[in-house]
């Protein structure tokens, strides 16, 4: 045996080097001789994907893929499929059409007996409930079991052909096959089951059955087409659980199950999971989870990291869920509050949800162990009752999290948990209800305390689109020294709700700031004086203009240092430096934005922003007028101790960041790669999608046909020098316009 070889027998080293590769190299791998072969084939068949887009994988029926299924199925850990009917591939006689879609479930043996986790509910389209980011339901756990940190993208065996197209349908067949992934919606049988059954149905109401383009008929029709789809979708469950139930009884040491709802139904697949397989830690439907509505969202957890927050999109029920949800009765009621009760005593680290029941709980009445375990993934409760909730007897709630409600319910549960436990409170578009205003007063009141009273002991702070008092914030960042993150901009929210947190210069200056390791700072700073600029409404007729009049002097005139307006913007330079410097003190900062890319709503207003000595420019009502100028003369340079800064965010603001700026941020910020929100977005661009140039002493040029103003000037957006200096000496650091 060459060195080479008895290399890999260090499985301390095989496995980082495995877990690195992609899947190709990994296959390459195991063609360099018989010992690589037996070292690297246990990592290429760790994981097998199925993708949606083939319903039936050629790859494993034909009799080459048979065999190599049949030699390695041994080493498949994780299998990740879209749906149930995919299983039939992976059991022995699907060749003779007994376990295959095709034939009925026979009694063979399962070709992979090893695996850990089972996850029939993956990728895009799965459950035709789920996207490509909802790998996110999954755990930490469940995929803490791939192979490597690549396992969902490139390291794992994945089947993903292309759909079959099909032409102009002709027949009833041929278009459910268009419509239907590639497969018939129902057989021939279950057309002619669901006619008979019609049929009587119809002799018995005296509905006449026959008869061309007879409405009635062709109502009658539609209905037997609808049973038979019925029929069939019952007849496919039933058979696919076969499949599940075969799969389960030969794989006991499953730990992670994710299966359709309609098998949490089925007394036989809840009966082998609770008695099959003594292993099991996770057992849900995640199609169900991916419907979890309007409710809040509690996490019972040790830890929870910052990034897992940044793309977190809440859902929204229909009124008839939430009214659904209210009119539950009182015993139900108090079993689902008991049920919690008992959760969060025992400390169970899960998630629990405020909705109406998501998980059918039939079958598992009869299966302690197996219930206690559906507790630890999801449990549902009232919204009356999350208000009642006590957790008094739990040490490990550390993340709190709410996904859209009323500031009522959110303010009582905050001020129900007991101090020194949360170091997570995660709030996603809340709003104060009139009635709540009322009887509590102002917000200010109410969020003054319950905040500070986590202050101790919080490390993350998640509140985008929400109402939180200017004075709140100011007083949280003065109170905690372990803050860590505080984010409070509405970016990756796609526009929900229509407030966003901002802090006034003056409520962040009023103290020094005690949170010296704070790492990512993402707040509006508003209140700050600008007699720089000027921000008025401004009108144009859309549908016959060819662009909005620009004033003949777009850039204004600058501001005079002795006049009124110069005192006024030296007093607020002044400001600006003391809450800058105050800033800078945060060593640790890697990401500081002031503005978000997200617009609130759909501005209906513009607005004439004139930069004075800049230039003037038509925008959009939500950009901010009253923020901080991020000029060297204002007080950027108190920033020059971020030596860890990697982002810059300055979304829809109306700063003065020049070319002087630029290059001292260059110098200043050693790993700085991103500076976002440079330039402002401009109307004239945006809404009429033209660009126009000035011509050499005010001769006007027309670029692409674009018309001239009253003015007899026609004038361009070009990129500024600043920007210009980036592009060519720093190409490495990304722009991004408003």
């Amino acid at each position: 045996m060459s060195a080479s070889s008895k290399l890999f027998d260090i499985l301390e080293l095989t496995t980082p080097i495995a877990d690195n590769l992609s899947q190709h190299d990994l296959a390459a791998c195991c063609l360099v001789n018989h010992s690589w072969f037996n070292t690297f084939t246990p990592y290429l068949w760790h994981t097998i994907t199925i993708q949606v887009h083939d319903p039936l994988p050629a790859k494993f029926t034909t009799p080459e893929g048979r065999t190599g299924l049949a030699r390695n199925g041994r080493h498949i850990r994780v299998l990740h499929t879209h749906n149930l009917e995919s299983l039939g591939l992976f059991l022995g006689d699907v060749g003779g059409g007994g376990g295959g879609i095709g034939g009925d479930v026979g009694c063979g043996e399962t070709l992979c007996k090893n695996l850990v986790v089972l996850d029939t509910e993956y990728g895009p389209g799965a459950g035709r409930n789920m996207t490509i980011s909802d790998c996110k339901l999954r755990s930490g756990a469940m995929m803490s079991k791939e192979r490597s940190s690549k396992g969902l993208v490139g390291g794992c065996i994945s089947v993903d052909m292309q759909r079959q197209t099909v032409g102009e349908p002709r027949t009833l067949q041929e278009y459910n096959i268009a419509q239907g992934e590639g497969r018939l919606d129902y057989e021939p049988e279950d057309l002619e089951q669901a006619r008979a059954a019609e049929l009587d149905l119809s002799t018995a109401t005296n509905i006449p059955t026959v008869g061309f383009l007879n409405a009635r008929a062709m109502h009658v029709e539609k209905r037997i087409r609808d049973r038979a789809c019925q029929i069939a979708k019952a007849r496919r469950e039933a058979k696919a659980r076969q499949m599940l139930v075969r799969i389960l009884e030969q794989n006991p040491r499953l730990e992670f199950l994710i299966v359709p709802p309609h098998c949490l139904e089925s007394d036989v697949v809840v009966k082998v999971a609770a008695e099959g397989l003594p292993l099991l830690r996770e057992l849900y439907s995640s199609s169900t989870m991916w419907r979890w509505g309007y409710p809040a969202k509690f996490l019972l957890a040790d830890h929870r990291r910052w990034p897992m927050y940044s793309k977190c999109v809440p859902s929204f029920g229909t009124l008839k869920e939430q009214q659904l949800a209210k009119t539950q009765e009182e015993e139900e009621r108090e079993l689902e509050r008991q049920g919690l009760m008992t959760l969060v005593g025992k400390g169970i680290r899960g998630t629990v949800l405020e909705t109406e029941n998501v998980v059918p709980r039939n079958f598992l009445e009869g299966y302690p162990r197996l219930k206690d375990l559906e507790l630890n993934m999801v449990k549902s409760i009232n919204h009356d009752e999350l208000e009642k909730l006590r957790t008094v007897n739990s040490e490990d709630l550390a993340c709190l999290e709410f996904r859209s409600g009323y500031a009522a319910g959110i303010m009582q549960t905050l001020r129900e948990v007991p101090s020194g436990l949360l170091k997570s409170i995660v709030l996603t578009d809340f709003r104060c209800s009139p009635a709540f205003l009322f009887a509590n007063g102002p917000l200010e009141k109410v969020g003054q305390s319950v905040f500070l009273k986590h202050a101790s002991t919080l490390e993350h702070l998640f509140a985008r689109g929400c109402a939180i008092e200017s004075k709140d914030i100011g007083d949280l960042l003065c109170a905690s020294p372990r803050l860590k993150t505080i984010e409070l901009l509405r970016e990756d929210l796609g526009g929900i709700g229509n407030v966003d947190p901002e802090l006034e210069l003056q409520d962040a200056v009023r103290a020094p700031w005690m949170c010296d390791g704070l790492e990512v700072f993402e707040c509006k700073i508003s209140g700050v004086p600008r007699p720089d600029l000027s921000h008025d409404f401004f009108y144009y007729e859309r549908s016959f203009a060819p662009y909005p009049v620009i004033p003949l002097c777009p850039e204004g005139p600058a501001v005079e240092p002795i006049s009124p307006q110069g005192i006024i913007q030296r007093q607020s330079h002044a400001l600006q430096r003391k809450f800058l410097k105050q800033l800078g003190q945060l060593r640790h900062l890697r990401i500081l934005a002031f503005g978000s890319n997200n617009p609130a709503y759909e501005s209906r207003e513009s607005f004439a922003l004139v930069l004075k000595g800049i230039r003037t420019m038509i925008v959009a009502e939500d950009v901010q007028h009253q923020c901080l100028e991020l000029t060297l003369e204002s007080g950027l340079d108190e920033l020059s101790g971020l030596n860890e800064l990697e982002e810059l965010h300055v979304f829809r603001m109306a700063h003065r960041i020049g070319i002087e700026e630029v290059r001292w941020m260059v110098e200043q910020w050693p790993k700085l790669r991103a500076i976002r929100g440079l330039w402002c977005p401009d109307i004239n661009q945006y809404f009429l999608n033209q660009r126009y140039e000035v011509g050499v002493e005010g001769e006007a040029e027309e670029e692409g046909g674009a018309g001239e103003g009253a003015s007899g000037r026609v004038w361009t957006m070009e990129e500024a020098e600043h920007i210009v200096w980036l592009r060519k000496h720093r190409p490495d650091i990304q722009l991004l316009s408003s």
